[in-house]
């Protein structure tokens, strides 16, 4: 699998919006939203549980695609994706006394 498009924030009406006709949907915002996704009418097909996260052997399965395919990445280059960039970011907090 690939993703299909640039990570977002959505509320679940906007998700419902931008839902294709018969997505395969994961991951654990299904524990949250799973049953309105079904009920929406667009067939998108919810896999279970034990595939919302990727596993050891997904992460070697891909690795070795990437060699295969000859593109590796320089470990020093890899940056976090960060959904909520201000609350993760470290601040010096002071307390009044």
């Amino acid at each position: 699998m690939r993703r299909a498009g640039p990570y977002m924030l959505l509320s679940k009406d906007e998700l419902l919006k931008k839902l294709k006709p018969g997505a395969v949907v994961l991951g654990d915002g299904l524990g949250v939203f799973g049953a309105d996704i079904a009920a929406s009418g667009k067939g998108c097909v919810l896999l279970e549980k034990d595939y919302w996260f990727p596993r050891p052997f997904h992460l070697i399965d891909a690795a070795l695609e990437r060699i295969r395919r000859k593109e590796q990445s320089d470990a020093f280059r890899i940056n976090p994706v960060y959904l909520y960039p201000k609350e993760c970011q470290i601040r010096d907090v002071k307390k009044k006394r």
